[in-house]
C-alpha cells in the first residue's frame, strides 16, 4: 500500500492554502475594484442630479446598481445606488418605478442592516409617500404607521424623528380629510418640535399650518387663529412673503378670521392668496376656485352683493372650463 508522508500532506495543505488565499485575494481585489467603479458611477450620477439632469443621473445610477449586483443581490453596496435611483425616479415623476425601487431598497436594508435600523424606517416612509402618489391609500397608511412604530421602538415617544413620523402620518390624514385622526398626532408632535427645532423652522411652520387647518375644519376658529398667525410668520420669513408656499396658511388664517366675523382682517388675506395663486398657476387655474369662493362669501357677508356675484361668477367660469 502506498503511504502518504506527513511532509507530503503538509505540502498538499500548504498548496491548497496558497490557492485558497490567492483566490480570496483576487476576490477582494475584484470587490475593491467594483467598489471603486460604483463610487465613480455614483459621483457621476450625483453630478447630473445636482444639475437636475435626471435622465443622465438615472443612467449612471442604474450602472451603479448593476455593478453592486455583481457583489451580491443583497449586498450593502446596493443601498446607496438604489436610494439614489429611487429618488431620481421620483424627481422624474416615474412614480411606479420609484415605489418599486424603494421597496427593493427596503428588502436589502432589512437583510443587511436589520429590521430595526432607523434607515429602514426612513425607507418605509418613502414607500408611504410613493404609494400615496400612486393612490394606494390603504397601503400608504400602513407604511406611515409602520415608520412611526419603528422610530418609536428605536428612540422612544419624544424623539425629534418620532415627531417627523407623526407629522408625516398626520399630513397624510389631513390630505385624506381624516381630521379627527390627524389632530392628536399633530398636538403630540408640536411640543416635541418646539423643543427640538429652531423657532423659525419651516417644519414647525408646516405643523402649525396643518393643525390650524384642522381647527378650522372642526369649527374652532378661535383656536386656529393664533396657530395660523405663527404659521404665516414662520413660513413667510423662511420662504418669503410672496412665495406660493405661504398661500395655504394665509387662506386658512383668512378663514379663521372670517369665521369669527373679523372680515376686515380676512379680506386682504384672501386677496393676497388670489394674487399668489394667479402668479403660480395662472388666472384660470382650478387652484383659484376655493379662495375665490371664500372671498365671494365674505363680500356677501359685508353687504357687497354685486362684487360678491362677480367673484363667484369668475369661480364658476373657471370650474366649468375644467369640466
Amino acid at each position: 500500500m502506498k503511504r502518504t508522508t506527513v511532509s507530503g500532506i503538509a505540502l498538499s495543505v500548504i498548496a491548497l492554502l496558497v490557492i485558497s488565499c490567492s483566490a480570496s485575494l483576487r476576490a477582494q481585489q475584484s470587490s475593491a475594484s467594483q467598489e471603486e467603479v460604483i463610487s465613480d458611477l455614483m459621483d457621476r450620477g450625483n453630478y447630473f442630479s445636482h444639475a437636475r439632469d435626471y435622465a443622465h443621473a438615472e443612467a449612471e445610477y442604474l450602472k451603479a446598481v448593476g455593478e453592486a449586483e455583481k457583489i451580491g443581490l443583497a449586498s450593502s453596496e446596493l443601498i446607496l445606488p438604489l436610494h439614489a435611483l429611487a429618488v431620481t425616479y421620483a424627481n422624474e415623476n416615474k412614480r411606479a418605478e420609484a415605489e418599486a425601487t424603494f421597496r427593493r431598497l427596503l428588502a436589502v436594508q432589512e437583510t443587511t442592516l436589520g429590521p430595526d435600523d432607523p434607515a429602514v424606517a426612513t425607507t418605509v416612509l418613502s414607500i408611504a409617500f410613493a404609494s400615496e402618489l400612486l393612490q394606494k391609500y390603504d397601503e400608504a397608511l400602513g407604511f406611515f404607521r409602520q415608520s412611526l412604530a419603528l422610530l418609536e421602538k428605536k428612540w422612544g415617544p419624544n424623539h425629534a424623528q418620532v415627531a417627523d413620523a407623526l407629522t408625516a402620518l398626520a399630513g397624510f390624514q389631513v390630505r385624506m380629510e381624516q381630521y379627527d385622526e390627524a389632530r392628536p398626532l399633530l398636538e403630540r408632535a408640536l411640543p416635541i418640535q418646539e423643543k427640538a427645532l429652531a423657532p423659525d423652522s419651516p417644519m414647525l411652520g408646516g405643523t402649525l399650518y396643518n393643525l390650524g387647518k384642522i381647527y378650522n375644519e372642526s369649527n374652532q376658529a378661535s383656536r386656529a387663529e393664533p396657530v395660523l398667525v405663527r404659521a404665516v410668520a414662520i413660513l413667510g420669513n423662511y420662504f418669503g412673503r410672496e412665495s406660493p408656499n405661504v398661500a395655504g396658511a394665509l387662506r386658512e388664517l383668512g378663514r379663521a378670521y372670517s369665521d369669527q366675523e373679523k372680515y376686515a382682517q380676512a379680506e386682504p388675506l384672501y386677496r393676497r392668496v388670489v394674487e399668489l395663486r394667479e402668479k403660480e398657476f395662472g388666472p384660470d387655474a382650478t387652484e383659484l376656485v376655493p379662495v375665490l369662493e371664500d372671498l365671494s362669501a365674505l363680500l356677501l357677508q359685508t353687504g357687497r352683493a354685486a362684487e360678491a356675484a362677480a367673484v363667484q361668477n369668475r369661480a364658476d367660469a373657471i370650474r366649468s372650463k375644467q369640466q
